[in-house]
């Protein structure tokens, strides 16, 4: 089913669209499987939901969901890594994706980025709440991954495969569970 984003509605027809959001998980999942923007805003209140977002951000949002090989290049500050964070949960917690590569410059800046990733599907209550633990919980007090902020390769729960490397990296051969990576950020 084709849904407008919440911005794109009247002030009525989205007070009643939140409303119903609000009352049904099963509705809330269609919707915002099909809404990435929406979804940004939604489960990322404290990222996306105080401040106005400039037209290139709502582009943005379409783009990422419908191009199969996309290139975003734009000014500092101008929150491509917050939108890029959220989309891959997005791809996460929808199974849109089944093995995706995080590639920074370097390996120590790639784990951190893979890092707040990971920390939102461990910490972010609003997925959780929606869509269950993502990630198996650790049962040891103090993870090691908590303690240095970084992550290199983690596999959720609906088995998808995340990993982050350098640019230098060969990739060359690694499958998860025979598939090749179907996103490279």
């Amino acid at each position: 089913m084709k849904y407008k984003e919440l911005y794109e509605m009247d002030d009525k027809l989205r007070l009643e669209f939140i409303k119903r959001l609000k009352e049904s998980l099963t509705f809330r999942k269609e919707y915002f499987s099909a809404c990435f923007y929406s979804f940004c805003k939604w489960y990322f209140p404290w990222i996306f939901g105080e401040s106005k977002s400039a037209e290139f951000h709502k582009e943005w949002a379409k783009e990422y969901v419908k191009w199969k090989h996309c290139l975003i290049v734009w000014f500092r500050e101008s929150a491509k890594r917050q939108y890029l964070m959220a989309y891959i949960v997005w791809s996460i917690v929808f199974n849109k994706r089944k093995y995706i590569v995080f590639w920074a410059y370097s390996e120590q800046k790639s784990n951190k980025k893979l890092f707040d990733i990971w920390n939102q599907l461990l910490t972010n209550s609003l997925i959780i709440w929606d869509f269950g633990h993502l990630y198996p919980t650790s049962k040891k007090k103090e993870d090691k991954s908590l303690k240095k902020r970084a992550v290199n390769l983690f596999i959720t729960n609906n088995w998808i495969q995340v990993q982050a490397i350098s640019l230098n990296k060969d990739l060359r051969g690694d499958t998860n569970q025979n598939l090749r990576p179907d996103l490279f950020c």
